[in-house]
């Protein structure tokens, strides 16, 4: 039973779009990139930080702003970015 315990804390579960940071003692040790099951040290050896690789985005909101000129503008700010995976 304690075998089994240990062996099921051991597994973890990489999913697809995304990498596994494995880290020794708080020291990143690798990388998973494969999507499926991989081992580790359980805990508290090693633990695991899931890391989203797709593309993302995010933008503010309408601003008004004014300029040198006293002229008024409306801008938006967007952002795209992806954590690439090699």
């Amino acid at each position: 039973m304690i075998a089994f315990a240990i062996a099921a804390a051991s597994l973890v579960q990489v999913r697809s779009g995304e990498a596994t940071v494995v880290t020794r003692f708080g020291n990143p040790s690798r990388v998973l990139l494969d999507p499926g099951l991989n081992w580790r040290w359980p805990a508290p050896f090693e633990a695991t930080i899931p890391v989203d690789l797709r593309l993302r985005t995010t933008s503010s909101g309408l601003q008004d702003v004014g300029t040198r000129d006293g002229l008024r503008i409306i801008v938006q700010a967007y952002v795209a970015w992806q954590v690439q995976g090699d």
